[in-house]
Protein backbone atom coordinates (compact mmCIF):
# COMPACT_ATOMS: atom_id res chain seq x y z
CA UNK A 1 0.00 0.00 0.00
CA UNK A 2 1.35 3.44 -0.88
CA UNK A 3 1.35 6.17 1.72
CA UNK A 4 0.40 9.61 0.42
CA UNK A 5 3.40 11.93 0.30
CA UNK A 6 1.81 14.58 2.49
CA UNK A 7 0.97 12.00 5.18
CA UNK A 8 4.49 10.57 5.07
CA UNK A 9 5.88 14.03 5.71
CA UNK A 10 3.68 14.39 8.80
CA UNK A 11 4.78 11.00 10.13
CA UNK A 12 8.42 11.93 9.61
CA UNK A 13 7.91 15.20 11.36
CA UNK A 14 6.21 13.56 14.28
CA UNK A 15 8.86 10.87 14.60
CA UNK A 16 11.91 13.09 14.32
CA UNK A 17 10.77 16.39 15.74
CA UNK A 18 11.64 15.68 19.34
CA UNK A 19 15.28 15.12 18.49
CA UNK A 20 15.38 18.85 17.79
CA UNK A 21 14.50 19.74 21.37
CA UNK A 22 17.37 20.24 23.82
CA UNK A 23 17.00 20.10 27.57
CA UNK A 24 19.95 20.97 29.78
CA UNK A 25 20.62 21.92 33.36
CA UNK A 26 21.79 25.53 33.48
CA UNK A 27 24.27 24.46 36.16
CA UNK A 28 25.29 21.11 34.72
CA UNK A 29 27.56 20.20 37.61
CA UNK A 30 26.35 20.90 41.16
CA UNK A 31 24.41 23.64 42.91
CA UNK A 32 25.20 24.35 46.57
CA UNK A 33 22.56 24.15 49.25
CA UNK A 34 22.45 26.95 51.78
CA UNK A 35 23.10 26.33 55.46
CA UNK A 36 19.32 25.93 55.76
CA UNK A 37 19.47 23.08 53.20
CA UNK A 38 17.77 25.05 50.40
CA UNK A 39 19.02 25.50 46.84
CA UNK A 40 17.66 26.63 43.46
CA UNK A 41 18.73 25.37 40.02
CA UNK A 42 17.34 25.76 36.49
CA UNK A 43 16.64 23.57 33.48
CA UNK A 44 16.41 25.16 30.01
CA UNK A 45 14.33 23.74 27.16
CA UNK A 46 15.08 24.99 23.64
CA UNK A 47 13.25 24.11 20.43
CA UNK A 48 14.75 24.26 16.95
CA UNK A 49 12.49 26.48 14.79
CA UNK A 50 9.91 24.78 12.66
CA UNK A 51 10.23 21.26 13.96
CA UNK A 52 7.12 20.98 16.12
CA UNK A 53 3.58 22.15 15.65
CA UNK A 54 2.63 25.41 17.28
CA UNK A 55 1.72 25.08 20.93
CA UNK A 56 3.40 21.69 21.44
CA UNK A 57 2.57 20.36 24.88
CA UNK A 58 4.94 18.73 27.36
CA UNK A 59 4.41 17.01 30.68
CA UNK A 60 7.06 17.81 33.28
CA UNK A 61 7.85 14.91 35.60
CA UNK A 62 10.47 14.84 38.34
CA UNK A 63 11.73 12.17 40.71
CA UNK A 64 14.23 11.96 43.55
CA UNK A 65 15.33 9.53 46.24
CA UNK A 66 14.06 12.17 48.65
CA UNK A 67 10.75 14.03 48.13
CA UNK A 68 12.17 17.31 49.39
CA UNK A 69 12.01 19.38 46.20
CA UNK A 70 9.59 21.32 43.98
CA UNK A 71 9.52 22.01 40.23
CA UNK A 72 7.98 25.24 38.88
CA UNK A 73 5.38 23.53 36.66
CA UNK A 74 4.05 20.14 35.71
CA UNK A 75 3.02 21.10 32.14
CA UNK A 76 4.31 23.57 29.59
CA UNK A 77 3.59 24.61 26.00
CA UNK A 78 6.18 25.65 23.42
CA UNK A 79 5.64 27.53 20.17
CA UNK A 80 7.63 26.90 16.97
CA UNK A 81 10.55 28.94 18.29
CA UNK A 82 9.88 28.39 21.92
CA UNK A 83 12.13 28.27 24.91
CA UNK A 84 11.28 27.60 28.52
CA UNK A 85 13.00 27.48 31.86
CA UNK A 86 12.07 25.17 34.70
CA UNK A 87 12.96 26.09 38.25
CA UNK A 88 13.93 23.27 40.62
CA UNK A 89 13.98 24.16 44.30
CA UNK A 90 15.52 21.65 46.69
CA UNK A 91 14.81 21.59 50.39
CA UNK A 92 17.12 18.68 51.06
CA UNK A 93 17.17 16.45 47.98
CA UNK A 94 20.66 16.09 46.51
CA UNK A 95 19.64 14.75 43.08
CA UNK A 96 16.45 15.53 41.12
CA UNK A 97 15.77 13.91 37.75
CA UNK A 98 13.59 16.13 35.56
CA UNK A 99 11.83 14.40 32.66
CA UNK A 100 10.16 16.20 29.76
CA UNK A 101 7.52 14.06 28.02
CA UNK A 102 6.17 15.43 24.73
CA UNK A 103 2.41 14.95 24.44
CA UNK A 104 1.77 16.24 20.93
CA UNK A 105 3.56 13.55 18.91
CA UNK A 106 3.71 10.33 20.82
CA UNK A 107 5.16 10.91 24.26
CA UNK A 108 8.92 10.88 23.58
CA UNK A 109 11.08 11.97 26.54
CA UNK A 110 14.20 13.88 27.46
CA UNK A 111 15.86 13.93 30.88
CA UNK A 112 18.13 16.30 32.77
CA UNK A 113 19.74 15.68 36.15
CA UNK A 114 19.83 18.55 38.62
CA UNK A 115 22.34 18.09 41.43
CA UNK A 116 22.74 19.83 44.77
CA UNK A 117 25.34 19.52 47.48
CA UNK A 118 25.35 20.57 51.10
CA UNK A 119 27.46 19.94 54.19
CA UNK A 120 29.65 16.89 53.60
CA UNK A 121 28.90 14.18 56.17
CA UNK A 122 29.40 10.45 56.55
CA UNK A 123 27.37 7.92 58.54
CA UNK A 124 27.64 4.17 59.11
CA UNK A 125 25.03 1.47 59.66
CA UNK A 126 26.73 0.23 62.84
CA UNK A 127 29.57 1.29 65.10
CA UNK A 128 30.83 -2.25 65.64
CA UNK A 129 31.67 -4.86 63.01
CA UNK A 130 32.83 -8.48 63.11
CA UNK A 131 33.94 -10.89 60.37
CA UNK A 132 30.29 -11.87 59.94
CA UNK A 133 29.07 -8.33 59.24
CA UNK A 134 28.93 -5.90 56.34
CA UNK A 135 29.20 -2.22 57.16
CA UNK A 136 27.13 0.20 55.05
CA UNK A 137 28.61 3.67 54.59
CA UNK A 138 26.36 6.59 53.64
CA UNK A 139 27.75 9.89 52.33
CA UNK A 140 25.59 13.02 52.31
CA UNK A 141 26.12 16.38 50.64
CA UNK A 142 29.02 15.19 48.47
CA UNK A 143 29.97 16.09 44.92
CA UNK A 144 30.97 12.79 43.32
CA UNK A 145 33.21 11.01 42.83
CA UNK A 146 33.99 10.45 46.50
CA UNK A 147 36.89 8.67 48.15
CA UNK A 148 36.32 6.95 51.50
CA UNK A 149 39.37 6.15 53.60
CA UNK A 150 39.92 4.25 56.85
CA UNK A 151 42.61 4.98 59.44
CA UNK A 152 44.37 2.70 60.23
CA UNK A 153 44.09 1.23 56.74
CA UNK A 154 44.66 -2.45 57.56
CA UNK A 155 41.45 -3.21 59.47
CA UNK A 156 38.70 -2.63 56.89
CA UNK A 157 38.27 -3.38 53.20
CA UNK A 158 36.14 -0.61 51.68
CA UNK A 159 34.29 -1.69 48.53
CA UNK A 160 33.32 0.48 45.54
CA UNK A 161 29.61 0.15 46.43
CA UNK A 162 30.11 1.94 49.77
CA UNK A 163 30.17 -1.16 51.99
CA UNK A 164 33.05 -2.44 54.10
CA UNK A 165 34.10 -5.70 55.74
CA UNK A 166 36.65 -6.52 58.42
CA UNK A 167 39.94 -7.91 57.15
CA UNK A 168 40.33 -10.13 60.20
CA UNK A 169 43.97 -9.37 60.94
CA UNK A 170 43.31 -7.77 64.32
CA UNK A 171 40.83 -5.78 66.35
CA UNK A 172 40.94 -2.02 66.63
CA UNK A 173 39.17 1.29 66.22
CA UNK A 174 38.88 2.76 62.73
CA UNK A 175 38.22 6.38 61.80
CA UNK A 176 36.38 6.84 58.49
CA UNK A 177 36.71 9.95 56.32
CA UNK A 178 35.33 11.04 52.95
CA UNK A 179 36.78 13.40 50.32
CA UNK A 180 34.60 14.60 47.43
CA UNK A 181 35.33 16.00 43.96
CA UNK A 182 35.61 19.54 45.34
CA UNK A 183 38.40 18.36 47.65
CA UNK A 184 36.25 18.83 50.71
CA UNK A 185 37.00 16.38 53.50
CA UNK A 186 34.88 15.21 56.39
CA UNK A 187 35.88 12.86 59.20
CA UNK A 188 33.03 10.53 60.00
CA UNK A 189 32.21 7.83 62.47
CA UNK A 190 34.50 5.71 64.61
CA UNK A 191 34.02 1.99 64.01
CA UNK A 192 35.17 -0.79 66.33
CA UNK A 193 36.48 -3.75 64.35
CA UNK A 194 36.18 -6.97 66.33
CA UNK A 195 37.84 -10.27 65.36
CA UNK A 196 37.89 -13.66 67.12
CA UNK A 197 40.07 -13.79 70.21
CA UNK A 198 43.43 -15.40 69.50
CA UNK A 199 45.40 -16.25 72.66
CA UNK A 200 49.01 -15.14 72.57
CA UNK A 201 52.10 -16.66 74.17
CA UNK A 202 54.14 -13.56 73.45
CA UNK A 203 55.36 -12.16 76.76
CA UNK A 204 54.99 -8.60 75.44
CA UNK A 205 51.21 -9.13 75.05
CA UNK A 206 50.65 -9.81 78.76
CA UNK A 207 50.41 -7.53 81.79
CA UNK A 208 50.79 -8.36 85.47
CA UNK A 209 48.81 -5.91 87.57
CA UNK A 210 46.46 -5.13 90.41
CA UNK A 211 48.63 -6.84 92.96
CA UNK A 212 50.51 -5.27 95.85
CA UNK A 213 53.61 -3.28 94.97
CA UNK A 214 55.02 -3.23 91.46
CA UNK A 215 54.37 -6.55 89.67
CA UNK A 216 57.21 -7.84 87.48
CA UNK A 217 57.12 -8.00 83.70
CA UNK A 218 56.67 -11.43 82.06
CA UNK A 219 59.88 -12.81 80.56
CA UNK A 220 59.92 -14.77 77.30
CA UNK A 221 61.07 -18.40 77.38
CA UNK A 222 64.18 -18.85 75.27
CA UNK A 223 63.75 -22.43 74.05
CA UNK A 224 59.97 -22.87 73.87
CA UNK A 225 56.78 -20.86 73.33
CA UNK A 226 55.60 -19.11 76.47
CA UNK A 227 56.82 -16.86 79.25
CA UNK A 228 57.38 -16.80 83.02
CA UNK A 229 57.46 -14.58 86.08
CA UNK A 230 58.80 -15.05 89.60
CA UNK A 231 56.35 -14.66 92.47
CA UNK A 232 56.96 -11.71 94.80
CA UNK A 233 58.00 -12.66 98.31
CA UNK A 234 56.50 -11.94 101.68
CA UNK A 235 55.98 -9.54 103.28
CA UNK A 236 55.63 -7.26 100.23
CA UNK A 237 54.27 -7.64 96.73
CA UNK A 238 51.77 -9.99 95.11
CA UNK A 239 50.46 -10.98 91.67
CA UNK A 240 46.72 -10.44 91.19
CA UNK A 241 45.68 -10.07 87.52
CA UNK A 242 47.55 -11.56 84.57
CA UNK A 243 45.86 -10.52 81.32
CA UNK A 244 46.32 -9.64 77.70
CA UNK A 245 44.50 -6.65 76.24
CA UNK A 246 42.53 -7.71 73.17
CA UNK A 247 40.70 -4.50 72.23
CA UNK A 248 37.17 -5.52 71.35
CA UNK A 249 37.68 -9.14 70.25
CA UNK A 250 34.98 -11.75 70.69
CA UNK A 251 35.32 -15.23 72.19
CA UNK A 252 33.60 -18.16 70.52
CA UNK A 253 34.19 -21.83 71.17
CA UNK A 254 33.30 -24.59 73.63
CA UNK A 255 35.97 -23.87 76.26
CA UNK A 256 39.01 -21.84 77.23
CA UNK A 257 42.16 -23.73 78.22
CA UNK A 258 45.66 -22.95 79.45
CA UNK A 259 48.67 -24.99 80.55
CA UNK A 260 51.21 -23.84 83.07
CA UNK A 261 53.98 -25.10 85.32
CA UNK A 262 55.00 -23.92 88.77
CA UNK A 263 58.60 -24.50 89.85
CA UNK A 264 59.41 -23.87 93.53
CA UNK A 265 62.08 -24.38 96.14
CA UNK A 266 61.35 -27.01 98.74
CA UNK A 267 59.27 -25.65 101.58
CA UNK A 268 57.71 -22.76 99.63
CA UNK A 269 54.15 -21.81 100.52
CA UNK A 270 51.78 -19.69 98.41
CA UNK A 271 50.17 -16.97 100.49
CA UNK A 272 46.83 -15.46 99.41
CA UNK A 273 45.94 -13.67 102.65
CA UNK A 274 46.90 -10.22 101.42
CA UNK A 275 44.14 -8.50 103.44
CA UNK A 276 43.13 -8.69 107.13
CA UNK A 277 39.50 -9.56 106.26
CA UNK A 278 40.52 -12.50 104.06
CA UNK A 279 39.78 -15.32 106.49
CA UNK A 280 39.12 -18.02 103.89
CA UNK A 281 41.10 -21.23 104.24
CA UNK A 282 40.72 -21.89 100.49
CA UNK A 283 44.31 -22.13 99.19
CA UNK A 284 45.87 -19.97 96.48
CA UNK A 285 44.28 -20.65 93.08
CA UNK A 286 44.38 -19.37 89.51
CA UNK A 287 41.17 -18.98 87.51
CA UNK A 288 40.23 -17.50 84.14
CA UNK A 289 39.17 -13.87 83.92
CA UNK A 290 37.18 -11.97 81.25
CA UNK A 291 36.61 -8.22 81.04
CA UNK A 292 34.49 -5.97 78.83
CA UNK A 293 35.40 -2.32 78.45
CA UNK A 294 37.51 -0.39 80.92
CA UNK A 295 37.80 -1.49 84.53
CA UNK A 296 34.57 -0.66 86.32
CA UNK A 297 32.21 -1.83 89.05
CA UNK A 298 29.42 -2.64 86.61
CA UNK A 299 28.65 -6.24 87.68
CA UNK A 300 28.56 -7.83 84.23
CA UNK A 301 31.75 -6.18 83.00
CA UNK A 302 34.03 -8.68 84.82
CA UNK A 303 33.75 -12.48 85.02
CA UNK A 304 35.70 -15.29 86.72
CA UNK A 305 35.63 -19.03 86.08
CA UNK A 306 33.76 -20.38 89.08
CA UNK A 307 33.82 -23.02 90.45
CA UNK A 308 36.58 -24.31 88.14
CA UNK A 309 40.04 -23.15 89.20
CA UNK A 310 43.50 -24.70 89.62
CA UNK A 311 45.51 -24.64 92.82
CA UNK A 312 48.87 -22.93 92.55
CA UNK A 313 51.37 -25.59 93.58
CA UNK A 314 54.63 -27.06 92.21
CA UNK A 315 54.11 -29.15 89.06
CA UNK A 316 52.22 -29.06 85.76
CA UNK A 317 48.59 -27.94 85.58
CA UNK A 318 45.80 -27.54 83.04
CA UNK A 319 42.94 -25.09 83.51
CA UNK A 320 40.02 -25.87 81.18
CA UNK A 321 36.68 -24.10 81.58
CA UNK A 322 33.58 -24.49 79.37
CA UNK A 323 32.21 -21.24 77.96
CA UNK A 324 28.94 -22.00 79.69
CA UNK A 325 27.42 -19.25 81.85
CA UNK A 326 26.82 -21.73 84.69
CA UNK A 327 30.61 -22.10 85.06
CA UNK A 328 31.28 -18.37 85.53
CA UNK A 329 30.35 -15.68 88.04
CA UNK A 330 30.38 -11.90 87.78
CA UNK A 331 31.72 -9.11 89.96
CA UNK A 332 28.80 -9.49 92.37
CA UNK A 333 29.29 -13.28 92.57
CA UNK A 334 26.13 -13.99 90.55
CA UNK A 335 26.43 -17.12 88.42
CA UNK A 336 25.96 -16.61 84.70
CA UNK A 337 22.73 -18.61 84.65
CA UNK A 338 21.19 -16.84 87.66
CA UNK A 339 18.61 -14.96 85.57
CA UNK A 340 18.10 -13.79 81.96
CA UNK A 341 19.77 -10.42 82.57
CA UNK A 342 22.90 -12.00 84.05
CA UNK A 343 23.05 -14.60 81.27
CA UNK A 344 22.81 -11.81 78.69
CA UNK A 345 25.61 -10.03 80.53
CA UNK A 346 27.86 -13.08 80.27
CA UNK A 347 27.25 -13.48 76.55
CA UNK A 348 27.78 -9.74 76.17
CA UNK A 349 31.31 -9.96 77.53
CA UNK A 350 32.06 -12.89 75.19
CA UNK A 351 30.98 -10.75 72.25
CA UNK A 352 33.04 -7.69 73.19
CA UNK A 353 36.20 -8.49 75.13
CA UNK A 354 38.77 -5.97 76.25
CA UNK A 355 40.96 -8.24 78.43
CA UNK A 356 41.38 -12.01 78.77
CA UNK A 357 43.62 -13.89 81.17
CA UNK A 358 43.57 -15.21 84.71
CA UNK A 359 43.69 -13.97 88.27
CA UNK A 360 45.34 -15.27 91.42
CA UNK A 361 43.82 -15.26 94.87
CA UNK A 362 41.99 -17.30 97.45
CA UNK A 363 38.40 -18.26 98.16
CA UNK A 364 37.05 -14.83 99.10
CA UNK A 365 39.02 -12.62 96.74
CA UNK A 366 39.76 -14.21 93.39
CA UNK A 367 42.16 -11.55 92.16
CA UNK A 368 43.64 -9.84 95.21
CA UNK A 369 47.01 -11.47 94.77
CA UNK A 370 49.35 -14.34 95.63
CA UNK A 371 52.92 -14.18 96.95
CA UNK A 372 55.33 -16.73 98.37
CA UNK A 373 57.19 -17.40 101.58
CA UNK A 374 59.91 -19.85 102.51
CA UNK A 375 61.80 -19.70 99.20
CA UNK A 376 61.44 -18.88 95.52
CA UNK A 377 58.74 -19.89 93.04
CA UNK A 378 58.23 -19.33 89.32
CA UNK A 379 55.07 -19.41 87.20
CA UNK A 380 55.55 -20.59 83.58
CA UNK A 381 52.77 -20.28 80.98
CA UNK A 382 53.28 -22.83 78.19
CA UNK A 383 49.94 -22.89 76.38
CA UNK A 384 46.60 -21.14 75.94
CA UNK A 385 43.88 -21.80 73.38
CA UNK A 386 40.20 -21.51 72.59
CA UNK A 387 38.76 -25.03 72.27
CA UNK A 388 36.43 -25.22 69.21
Amino acid sequence: MKIPLALAALILAAGSAFSEVTMTSVSPSWTPLSTAGIGTAYVDIKLKPGTLPANASFAVEATSASPRFTVSTTKLTLGRTGTARLTVRSTGSTNVLVRLRELTSGGQTLEASVNFYGALTLAVSTNSITLDDTLRIQVYGAVPPCTITATPSDLLDIRPDGTAVARGARSGVVTLAVTDARKRRSVGSYVIVRVPFQPSLDAASWRLKYGIGHPPTPTRLTNAPGWFFDFPKLPKGSIGYVTQEVGGSYLRGSALQMRFTVVADPGVFFDHRTEPNNTSDFPAHARFYLQRGSLSNEPNSRWWSNPIAVQIAPGDAVLRVPLDPSQWSNLWSAKGDADPETTAGFHGVLENLSEVGFTMGGGFFYGHGVRVGGGNARFILTGMEVVP
